[in-house]
Protein backbone atom coordinates (compact mmCIF):
# COMPACT_ATOMS: atom_id res chain seq x y z
CA UNK A 1 0.00 0.00 0.00
CA UNK A 2 2.86 2.35 0.64
CA UNK A 3 4.24 1.74 -2.85
CA UNK A 4 8.08 1.86 -1.34
CA UNK A 5 10.28 -0.03 1.17
CA UNK A 6 9.90 0.14 4.80
CA UNK A 7 13.02 -0.55 6.97
CA UNK A 8 13.37 -1.03 10.38
CA UNK A 9 16.25 -0.45 13.06
CA UNK A 10 17.91 -3.49 11.54
CA UNK A 11 18.26 -2.42 7.93
CA UNK A 12 22.43 -3.01 7.50
CA UNK A 13 24.10 -4.45 4.42
CA UNK A 14 24.51 -8.20 4.43
CA UNK A 15 27.18 -9.15 6.61
CA UNK A 16 27.84 -5.93 8.38
CA UNK A 17 26.79 -4.96 12.30
CA UNK A 18 22.81 -4.09 13.09
CA UNK A 19 22.45 -0.63 13.15
CA UNK A 20 20.67 1.49 16.20
CA UNK A 21 20.26 4.99 15.10
CA UNK A 22 19.29 6.50 11.87
CA UNK A 23 22.91 8.25 11.20
CA UNK A 24 24.17 4.84 11.33
CA UNK A 25 21.51 3.43 8.99
CA UNK A 26 22.08 6.07 6.47
CA UNK A 27 26.24 6.01 6.82
CA UNK A 28 25.87 2.31 6.34
CA UNK A 29 23.03 2.43 3.25
CA UNK A 30 24.33 5.26 1.67
CA UNK A 31 20.48 6.09 1.53
CA UNK A 32 18.91 9.12 -0.97
CA UNK A 33 15.52 10.25 -1.16
CA UNK A 34 14.53 9.04 2.05
CA UNK A 35 10.90 10.70 2.23
CA UNK A 36 10.08 10.19 6.03
CA UNK A 37 11.86 9.20 9.22
CA UNK A 38 10.77 8.20 12.57
CA UNK A 39 13.60 9.06 14.78
CA UNK A 40 12.80 7.14 18.21
CA UNK A 41 16.29 7.90 19.52
CA UNK A 42 19.03 5.31 19.59
CA UNK A 43 17.94 1.88 20.04
CA UNK A 44 18.16 -0.63 22.37
CA UNK A 45 20.56 -3.32 21.41
CA UNK A 46 18.27 -6.07 20.86
CA UNK A 47 19.49 -9.03 18.62
CA UNK A 48 17.88 -8.59 15.19
CA UNK A 49 15.38 -10.48 14.05
CA UNK A 50 15.67 -13.62 11.61
CA UNK A 51 14.47 -13.33 7.98
CA UNK A 52 13.36 -16.87 6.02
CA UNK A 53 12.28 -15.74 2.31
CA UNK A 54 8.94 -17.68 1.44
CA UNK A 55 9.11 -16.09 -2.23
CA UNK A 56 8.16 -20.37 -3.14
CA UNK A 57 6.63 -21.21 0.27
CA UNK A 58 7.40 -24.86 -0.33
CA UNK A 59 11.49 -24.15 -0.43
CA UNK A 60 11.83 -21.63 2.46
CA UNK A 61 15.07 -20.39 2.64
CA UNK A 62 16.95 -18.82 5.42
CA UNK A 63 18.61 -15.57 4.64
CA UNK A 64 19.80 -14.24 8.22
CA UNK A 65 19.73 -16.23 11.32
CA UNK A 66 18.52 -13.95 14.67
CA UNK A 67 17.03 -14.62 17.94
CA UNK A 68 14.10 -16.84 16.65
CA UNK A 69 15.23 -20.34 16.21
CA UNK A 70 15.33 -21.31 12.99
CA UNK A 71 14.24 -25.08 13.93
CA UNK A 72 10.92 -24.08 15.43
CA UNK A 73 9.88 -21.60 12.87
CA UNK A 74 10.73 -24.31 10.16
CA UNK A 75 8.51 -26.30 12.01
CA UNK A 76 5.51 -23.84 12.30
CA UNK A 77 5.58 -23.80 8.37
CA UNK A 78 5.10 -27.37 8.29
Amino acid sequence: MVGSPIIGTSANKSGSTPKYDIPSIIQDLSLKNIHLWIDGGRLPKNPPSTIIDLTDPSKPILLRRGRTKVNEIFKDLA
